[in-house]
């Protein structure tokens, strides 16, 4: 039974409803005219009859009594079919009404079945339009440069820089650069860490680089990037010659932090 047949039924209900209300009332009539055809004097064994009796013979008086029996009878056979039937019309009554308390449960199941369906379809697209490939994550590069471009990273730490074999003592400028670009390459090495290799492996690809491990392709890509960010000339395995050289060069640059000398205030 399909949804369109449930719908008609519904809508029949009460016109069935109010044609077998009329039904009730013509028998509910009918019968009460029989129920006082039969209580009316002279119609029942052994009701008195008040008036003066005329002189009749015996025969008379049994034709009159065997009539009036008959009648009753009748009387009564009559008003057991108008009580039965009034019991079917009942009986109908009450399976239209179990019909109609079905398929009103059956729509509001449908009704609900309906919401839920939409309610998991909105939370589908939600969560596909939240999700995207490593690909897409990784092309936001140059948004992210110009904003660490902006922002800047400087320390705030008041000690003097960390005197090492070879390094002269840099301008403010360079000072300020140099901690950028650590700041910078911790970010990328974050950022490209997350990608795991199914989003590495893509941008690898596009700086020309070989997929090798998971560390050095990371320090490979951070120091592409790093390059690009801040104007420098270098390719892509720009400081870092063996996969030795390459571990030793990656532990010195995370353990020296470049900071900017402020001045005591005595001086």
């Amino acid at each position: 039974m399909g949804r369109s047949d449930l719908a008609k039924q519904i809508e029949d209900l009460p016109m069935e409803m109010e044609a077998l209300r009329k039904r009730n009332e013509e028998t509910e009539e009918v019968a009460k005219l029989w129920r006082n055809e039969a209580l009316r004097p002279g119609n029942k064994r052994g009701s008195i009859n008040v008036s003066t009796p005329a002189t009749e013979g015996r025969t008379a008086t049994r034709t009159r009594i065997s009539a009036s029996s008959e009648e009753a009878r009748r009387l009564r056979v009559q008003l057991s079919d108008l009580q039965e039937r009034r019991k079917c019309d009942q009986t109908e009554v009450d399976m239209l009404k179990e019909r109609r308390a079905l398929a009103e449960a059956r729509r509001i199941e449908v009704k609900n079945e309906l919401t839920r369906l939409r309610e998991q379809m909105a939370r589908l697209t939600t969560m596909q339009a939240g999700c995207s490939s490593p690909k897409e994550r990784g092309t936001n590069l140059k948004e992210r440069m110009e904003e660490a471009a902006k922002t800047g990273f400087r320390s705030g730490k008041k000690s003097k820089v960390k005197a090492t074999p070879g390094r002269m003592a840099r301008p403010d400028d360079d000072i300020a650069k140099a901690n950028d670009r650590f700041g910078f390459l911790q970010d990328e090495r974050k950022r490209l860490r997350a990608l795991k290799k199914g989003g590495l492996e893509p941008l690898c690809q596009e700086a020309g680089i070989k997929y090798k491990t998971m560390d050095i392709s990371i320090e490979e890509m951070a120091q592409i990037n790093a390059a690009k960010m801040f104007g420098e000339d270098s390719g892509p395995t720009e400081g870092v010659r063996g996969d030795r050289s390459r571990g030793k060069a990656v532990s010195d640059d995370n353990n020296v932090e470049v900071v900017e000398e402020v001045p005591s205030d005595s001086a």
